[in-house]
Protein backbone atom coordinates (compact mmCIF):
# COMPACT_ATOMS: atom_id res chain seq x y z
CA UNK A 1 0.00 0.00 0.00
CA UNK A 2 0.79 3.06 -0.59
CA UNK A 3 0.17 6.83 0.66
CA UNK A 4 -2.63 7.48 -1.85
CA UNK A 5 -4.20 4.31 -1.38
CA UNK A 6 -3.92 4.24 2.01
CA UNK A 7 -6.19 7.89 1.95
CA UNK A 8 -8.79 5.76 -0.17
CA UNK A 9 -8.57 2.96 2.63
CA UNK A 10 -9.53 5.73 5.43
CA UNK A 11 -12.33 7.14 3.66
CA UNK A 12 -13.82 3.81 2.80
CA UNK A 13 -13.04 2.34 6.71
CA UNK A 14 -15.08 6.07 7.67
CA UNK A 15 -17.81 5.47 4.77
CA UNK A 16 -17.29 8.95 3.44
CA UNK A 17 -16.68 10.65 0.34
CA UNK A 18 -15.92 14.41 1.58
CA UNK A 19 -13.02 14.20 3.65
CA UNK A 20 -10.46 14.27 1.03
CA UNK A 21 -8.80 17.72 2.42
CA UNK A 22 -8.41 16.20 5.72
CA UNK A 23 -7.41 13.07 5.47
CA UNK A 24 -3.74 13.93 5.50
CA UNK A 25 -4.32 15.52 9.08
CA UNK A 26 -5.59 11.68 10.26
CA UNK A 27 -2.79 9.97 8.32
CA UNK A 28 -0.24 12.66 10.90
CA UNK A 29 -1.80 12.00 13.71
CA UNK A 30 -2.06 8.12 13.22
CA UNK A 31 2.25 8.80 12.58
CA UNK A 32 2.02 10.58 15.84
CA UNK A 33 0.56 7.75 18.17
CA UNK A 34 2.74 4.81 16.39
CA UNK A 35 5.74 7.06 17.69
CA UNK A 36 4.36 6.17 21.13
CA UNK A 37 5.69 4.57 23.87
CA UNK A 38 4.64 0.29 23.36
CA UNK A 39 3.24 0.81 27.03
CA UNK A 40 0.91 3.73 26.35
CA UNK A 41 -2.90 3.38 26.25
CA UNK A 42 -2.34 3.66 22.61
CA UNK A 43 1.05 1.84 21.68
CA UNK A 44 3.48 2.90 19.61
CA UNK A 45 5.34 0.15 17.85
CA UNK A 46 8.97 -1.14 17.58
CA UNK A 47 9.88 -2.93 14.73
CA UNK A 48 13.62 -4.54 14.87
CA UNK A 49 13.41 -3.05 11.14
CA UNK A 50 13.88 0.33 12.63
CA UNK A 51 17.09 -0.76 14.70
CA UNK A 52 19.49 0.95 12.97
CA UNK A 53 23.02 0.54 13.51
CA UNK A 54 25.79 3.19 11.75
CA UNK A 55 29.31 4.93 11.98
CA UNK A 56 29.99 8.15 11.24
CA UNK A 57 33.56 10.41 12.10
CA UNK A 58 33.61 12.81 15.19
CA UNK A 59 36.47 15.31 15.57
CA UNK A 60 34.49 18.09 17.90
CA UNK A 61 32.80 18.60 20.71
CA UNK A 62 29.28 18.62 19.32
CA UNK A 63 28.32 16.42 16.43
CA UNK A 64 24.58 15.34 14.54
CA UNK A 65 22.62 13.14 15.82
CA UNK A 66 21.25 10.70 12.75
CA UNK A 67 18.37 12.24 11.13
CA UNK A 68 14.95 10.50 12.11
CA UNK A 69 16.63 9.23 15.87
CA UNK A 70 13.75 8.06 18.02
CA UNK A 71 16.25 6.86 20.83
CA UNK A 72 20.00 6.53 21.22
CA UNK A 73 20.75 2.31 22.36
CA UNK A 74 23.92 3.43 22.81
CA UNK A 75 27.37 4.69 21.42
CA UNK A 76 31.19 3.49 21.10
CA UNK A 77 33.92 4.39 19.41
CA UNK A 78 35.85 1.70 17.08
CA UNK A 79 39.38 2.15 18.79
CA UNK A 80 41.56 -0.73 19.98
CA UNK A 81 40.47 -1.41 22.20
CA UNK A 82 36.62 -0.43 21.67
CA UNK A 83 35.74 1.93 23.95
CA UNK A 84 31.82 2.07 25.21
CA UNK A 85 30.67 5.59 26.00
CA UNK A 86 28.68 5.99 28.98
CA UNK A 87 25.26 8.38 28.94
CA UNK A 88 25.13 11.59 31.44
CA UNK A 89 22.59 14.04 31.51
CA UNK A 90 23.68 17.47 30.24
CA UNK A 91 23.95 18.66 34.23
CA UNK A 92 25.81 15.86 35.08
CA UNK A 93 28.50 15.74 32.29
CA UNK A 94 28.66 19.41 32.80
CA UNK A 95 29.81 19.25 36.79
CA UNK A 96 31.68 16.29 35.31
CA UNK A 97 33.66 17.89 32.81
CA UNK A 98 33.86 21.28 33.73
CA UNK A 99 36.57 22.82 31.68
CA UNK A 100 37.68 22.47 27.80
CA UNK A 101 40.06 19.28 28.18
CA UNK A 102 40.50 17.12 25.51
CA UNK A 103 41.43 13.37 25.22
CA UNK A 104 39.78 10.39 23.95
CA UNK A 105 35.40 10.62 24.81
CA UNK A 106 34.59 8.34 27.37
CA UNK A 107 31.14 10.23 27.97
CA UNK A 108 28.37 11.83 26.09
CA UNK A 109 25.11 13.59 26.25
CA UNK A 110 22.38 14.92 24.06
CA UNK A 111 21.13 18.60 23.00
CA UNK A 112 18.20 18.04 21.13
CA UNK A 113 19.69 17.05 17.98
CA UNK A 114 23.22 17.15 18.63
CA UNK A 115 25.74 14.32 20.35
CA UNK A 116 28.25 16.46 23.28
CA UNK A 117 31.63 14.36 24.03
CA UNK A 118 33.60 14.36 26.59
CA UNK A 119 36.36 14.82 26.86
CA UNK A 120 36.31 16.79 23.97
CA UNK A 121 37.77 14.65 21.02
CA UNK A 122 41.34 14.86 20.61
CA UNK A 123 41.41 13.70 17.30
CA UNK A 124 39.17 12.22 14.66
CA UNK A 125 37.28 8.90 15.99
CA UNK A 126 34.57 6.60 14.27
CA UNK A 127 31.47 6.60 16.55
CA UNK A 128 29.30 3.85 15.92
CA UNK A 129 25.69 4.67 16.86
CA UNK A 130 23.26 1.91 17.61
CA UNK A 131 19.28 3.71 17.51
CA UNK A 132 15.97 3.35 16.77
CA UNK A 133 14.61 5.10 13.51
CA UNK A 134 11.29 6.76 13.06
CA UNK A 135 9.03 5.60 10.29
CA UNK A 136 9.27 8.00 7.33
CA UNK A 137 7.06 10.04 7.24
CA UNK A 138 4.21 9.58 4.07
CA UNK A 139 3.76 12.70 2.07
CA UNK A 140 3.53 11.92 -1.90
CA UNK A 141 1.30 9.73 -3.15
CA UNK A 142 3.65 7.03 -4.25
CA UNK A 143 5.24 7.01 -0.64
CA UNK A 144 5.28 4.27 1.92
CA UNK A 145 7.06 2.94 4.48
CA UNK A 146 8.13 -0.65 6.47
CA UNK A 147 4.77 -0.34 8.43
CA UNK A 148 2.28 0.70 5.89
CA UNK A 149 4.06 -2.26 3.71
CA UNK A 150 3.69 -4.82 6.42
CA UNK A 151 0.64 -3.80 8.35
CA UNK A 152 -1.06 -1.23 6.43
CA UNK A 153 -4.48 -1.72 8.77
CA UNK A 154 -2.29 0.17 11.80
CA UNK A 155 -1.83 3.18 9.88
CA UNK A 156 -5.19 2.83 8.41
CA UNK A 157 -7.35 2.41 12.49
CA UNK A 158 -5.12 4.44 13.58
CA UNK A 159 -6.45 7.56 11.12
CA UNK A 160 -9.47 6.72 11.71
CA UNK A 161 -9.28 7.21 15.43
CA UNK A 162 -8.51 10.59 14.17
CA UNK A 163 -11.23 10.69 11.56
CA UNK A 164 -13.86 9.25 13.25
CA UNK A 165 -13.55 12.41 16.53
CA UNK A 166 -13.16 14.82 13.44
CA UNK A 167 -16.95 13.80 12.04
CA UNK A 168 -18.00 13.47 15.85
CA UNK A 169 -18.70 9.70 15.38
CA UNK A 170 -17.01 7.05 18.27
CA UNK A 171 -13.62 6.28 17.71
CA UNK A 172 -13.22 3.79 20.39
CA UNK A 173 -13.76 1.12 17.53
CA UNK A 174 -10.94 2.03 16.07
CA UNK A 175 -9.12 2.65 19.08
CA UNK A 176 -9.62 -1.18 19.88
CA UNK A 177 -8.53 -2.26 16.29
CA UNK A 178 -5.31 -0.19 16.37
CA UNK A 179 -4.28 -1.42 19.92
CA UNK A 180 -4.89 -5.18 19.72
CA UNK A 181 -2.88 -4.58 16.15
CA UNK A 182 -0.04 -2.51 17.48
CA UNK A 183 0.12 -5.07 20.73
CA UNK A 184 0.29 -8.18 18.08
CA UNK A 185 2.88 -6.47 16.19
CA UNK A 186 5.14 -5.54 19.15
CA UNK A 187 4.94 -9.24 20.90
CA UNK A 188 5.48 -10.67 17.16
CA UNK A 189 8.34 -8.60 16.98
CA UNK A 190 10.38 -9.38 20.47
CA UNK A 191 9.17 -12.96 19.88
CA UNK A 192 11.35 -13.22 16.64
CA UNK A 193 14.47 -10.77 18.51
CA UNK A 194 14.54 -13.02 21.27
CA UNK A 195 12.68 -15.97 20.87
CA UNK A 196 9.97 -18.25 22.91
CA UNK A 197 10.72 -17.57 26.86
CA UNK A 198 8.26 -20.48 28.34
CA UNK A 199 8.19 -21.09 31.75
CA UNK A 200 6.55 -24.35 32.51
CA UNK A 201 5.41 -24.18 36.36
CA UNK A 202 3.71 -27.79 37.73
CA UNK A 203 -0.19 -27.89 37.99
CA UNK A 204 -1.03 -29.01 41.63
CA UNK A 205 -4.69 -29.77 42.62
CA UNK A 206 -6.50 -28.13 45.06
CA UNK A 207 -7.31 -29.56 48.25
Amino acid sequence: MNFSELKTAIANHLHRTDLTSVIPDFVKYAETIIQNDPSAQLPGIRPRANNIRATQSISSQYEDVPTNTMYVRDLQLNTNPVQALTYLSPQDLSRKYPDTSTGKPTHYTIHGDEFEFAPIPDGTYTLEISYHQKFDTLTADSDTNWLLTNHPLVYVYGACIAGASYIESNPQKFMALYTQLAQGINEAEMFNLYGAEVTTKPRTATP
